[in-house]
């Protein structure tokens, strides 16, 4: 699952890699998939982006952006394999396939479920309130996300939830997910079953210290190591919390 650390460090290698490259074919829904969603039909899809060459690439939460000519922008996020490769190694097993003018691709493989978008900034942020949630909130590794705005977005001075809802629901911080969330709560010494009333100050100190510090970890150590980068390397960062024969054990505490 792309969670915001390793959509930063997709986000940083495609720069490198796909940045400048004209899309010169698009080929869609090799292999059906009933959990991979489009905002357009597949046959939109090859029909738009064909001689379109990506500007740049955004990152917001969990949400990777493709910008491209016109204003308009391929956006994918939650459960998505990325794979640049070679033109003769694509396989048929795939829900998108960008074909680029230098005899490279990027193979595009949705997992459990993931969301595929095209169109123009304005007409997503009309039209999906997930991408507008995530183009709205600071990301937690600026500056601008302090402390008070932590509080202010987690509603962690609300007395309703446990922690790992105040956190976790309602994209309340964009782009972390439930694996992400975990490793915060370990290295801030706090049970995500915690009621929020319970908290103390220096515990939800504890807690905004650890997202900026966890995800800022992930991401220099390109991503967790659950999960590929577009060339198919797994991330460095190593996951503490982790499912083990059925049981949540730690690995490394610290």
């Amino acid at each position: 699952m792309i969670e915001i650390g390793e959509a930063k460090w997709i986000k940083d290698q495609m720069c490198d890699l796909l940045k400048g490259l004209k899309i010169t074919q698009v080929k869609m829904m090799n292999r059906p998939h009933k959990f991979c969603f489009l905002n357009h039909i597949p046959t939109d899809f090859e029909m738009v982006l064909p001689n379109k060459t990506i500007q740049n690439v955004k990152q917001n939460g969990n949400m990777i952006r493709m910008m491209l000519d016109y204003g308009r922008e391929l956006v994918f996020f939650e459960d998505i394999l990325f794979e640049y490769k070679a033109v003769e190694n694509v396989t048929d097993k795939n829900q998108m396939v960008l074909y680029f003018n230098n005899e490279m691709v990027l193979e595009v493989k949705v997992k459990l479920y993931g969301f595929i978008q095209v169109g123009k900034t304005e007409e997503l942020m009309d039209k999906d309130i997930y991408y507008k949630r995530a183009l709205s909130v600071i990301d937690p590794l600026d500056e601008a996300f302090t402390y008070d705005y932590f509080i202010q977005e987690t509603k962690l001075n609300e007395p309703k939830h446990s922690i790992k809802q105040a956190l976790a629901t309602e994209q309340k911080i964009p782009g972390l997910g439930n694996g992400t969330l975990q490793d915060i709560l370990f290295h801030a010494r706090i049970r995500p079953d915690r009621k929020v009333e319970t908290l103390k100050d220096f515990e939800k100190e504890a807690l905004y210290e650890s997202t900026r510090t966890t995800i800022q970890t992930i991401y220099n150590q390109k991503g967790r190591n659950n999960n590929h980068d577009l060339l198919g390397h797994p991330g460095e960062y190593d996951v503490i919390m982790r499912a083990q024969r059925g049981f949540v054990r730690y690995a490394n505490p610290i």
